[in-house]
């Protein structure tokens, strides 16, 4: 699926990937919000930008896959979207229903479900959302969700996603476990313990071949350097595709 032996430099040591390693973000993610700190509360300007550009929002039906504390589903919700959010961290969908219900909304649900398992079979989904998810599944379950994802949209129904770019530092820096699955360091500074997440990279290219189902795709690339760490990048593929 991904050419990764030009970007792993020679003294990365290839080992196995078992288990416990497919498991592992979903794992830390929920120790994230367990321990009652989420990274991720606030929207995202990016989608923002993408959520303000469409013609009109009110009854338009959504879905928002890994939906964490429900930064995204909310905002649709707000934006008069009947929204469902799913997310395998049964601490996440506790921390967003909490939200949802301390905002009084009507219009959006929360389902604490692993995502490889999600058995939604009613498609005509206006807009379908995996900001910052896919990245974390294994192989197996990336092809899984991207179908899924697929044959829940209507036709010119929108996907909105992002995706791991190979220009992310982690890329160079983490070991590789199997073909473009990779366990890097994820360092949460107000949690209790360090973090570590087995997530996977791509260029442009392959972007573009898991999109080729789709009518219409656009792209953009974010680069991101943290304040104290101008050295290190977090680098995402922002993607815009329509059924």
């Amino acid at each position: 699926m991904h050419g990764k032996e030009d970007i792993v430099s020679k003294n990365k040591v290839e080992i196995n990937l078992d288990n416990t390693d497919d498991k592992q973000s979903a794992v830390s993610w929920d120790r994230v919000y367990a321990e009652g700190k989420s990274l991720l509360v606030w929207p995202d300007e990016m989608f923002v930008r993408e959520l303000n550009s469409l013609p009109q929002t009110q009854n338009l039906k959504a879905m928002d896959i890994g939906c964490g504390a429900g930064r995204h589903t909310l905002l649709m919700a707000e934006a008069g979207m009947t929204v469902k959010g799913i997310d395998s961290s049964e601490a996440s969908v506790k921390m967003a229903k909490k939200r949802a219900a301390d905002r009084d909304f009507k219009n959006v649900t929360f389902e604490n479900v692993p995502l490889q398992k999600l058995e939604e079979k009613d498609g005509g989904f206006d807009i379908i959302v995996a900001w910052g998810v896919i990245h974390y599944l294994s192989l197996e379950d990336q092809g899984f969700i991207l179908t899924k994802i697929y044959q829940l949209l209507k036709p010119g129904g929108l996907f909105l996603a992002t995706l791991r770019s190979t220009r992310d530092s982690r890329c160079d820096e983490s070991h590789r476990v199997s073909s473009n699955r990779y366990r890097a360091k994820y360092f949460d500074a107000d949690t209790a313990s360090e973090k570590q997440m087995v997530m996977s990279f791509w260029n442009e290219p392959e972007v573009r071949s898991m999109l080729a189902a789709y009518q219409h795709v656009f792209l953009g690339h974010r680069d991101l350097e943290p304040i104290g760490e101008n050295r290190a990048s977090s680098s995402h593929w922002l993607i815009r595709a329509h059924k």
